[in-house]
């Protein structure tokens, strides 16, 4: 069994053979903060209302877990300043690409949006983030043999 640990640590519980579950905390933030946006002080304290941003920042976010099956990563990850499903997103990316390999590429940004751009590398698929889209990419991924 391999695995990657960016300030978290590897989980084994209820693995199948061959596939790696990893729990990471990773997080880039972006030039202006998740709480700037929260509220909107230009208007009166009645009038405060939770902003909303649907977008997410591709350098704000939390990786919260990742899978590997049949060589293709699921990443669950949250978007600090996104509202749109809480900022949750899973994600999957293509065969032998690694979390290294696209901080690297990506200078540290993870865009959840699908981009034909060589310059940068972009998920092959994304699920609703909830427990039945994960194991939807789950079978997705399982489809794939070598």
């Amino acid at each position: 069994m391999m695995g990657i640990s960016i300030g978290g640590s590897l989980s084994s519980s209820s693995l199948e053979p061959g596939s790696v579950s990893v729990s990471l905390f990773s997080s880039y933030p972006g030039s202006y903060s998740a709480f700037d946006r929260v509220f909107d002080k230009t208007r009166k304290d009645s009038e405060f209302e939770p902003r909303s941003n649907p977008n997410p920042n591709p350098n704000n976010y939390q990786i919260k877990e990742i899978r590997i099956i049949n060589n293709f990563m699921i990443m669950k990850i949250n978007y600090l300043d996104s509202t749109n499903y809480e900022g949750n997103k899973i994600l999957v990316f293509d065969k032998y690409i690694k979390i290294t390999d696209i901080l690297r590429k990506n200078k540290g940004l993870i865009d959840p949006h699908f981009s034909d751009n060589e310059k940068f590398i972009s998920p092959i698929a994304r699920f609703c983030p909830d427990e039945r889209g994960w194991k939807n990419a789950e079978i997705f991924c399982k489809s794939y043999e070598e």
